[in-house]
């Protein structure tokens, strides 16, 4: 791990992933999360989707797959802690609220 250190430091991220794309080595730049969520292809890909809750508006990040036929993609909406709860009790337990 030093000797790769040692390297980096006397190279550009441009010139690392050059040298390692030329040996064959798969590599990417890091970028904080700011720069992945302004990411342009990432955005035009449908990486993220935009979720509210009672908090407010958040951006979540969507499975990184797609499948045809299938919706894969997060809901837009969160729901608030127990607003499905007389459901599950009664689909689950056969009790009914009260």
């Amino acid at each position: 791990m030093q000797v790769v250190e040692k390297w980096t430091e006397r190279h550009t991220v441009d010139e690392c992933i050059a040298a390692l794309d030329t040996a064959g080595v798969p590599c990417a730049r890091f970028r904080d999360p700011d720069a992945a969520l302004t990411d342009l292809h990432l955005i035009e890909r449908g990486a993220f989707a935009k979720l509210t809750d009672g908090a407010g508006d958040l951006l979540g990040v969507n499975a990184p797959w797609k499948m045809s036929g299938a919706q894969t993609s997060m809901r837009s909406e969160i729901p608030a802690i127990g607003a499905h709860r007389d459901e599950v009790l009664s689909s689950a337990l056969g009790s009914q609220p009260g």
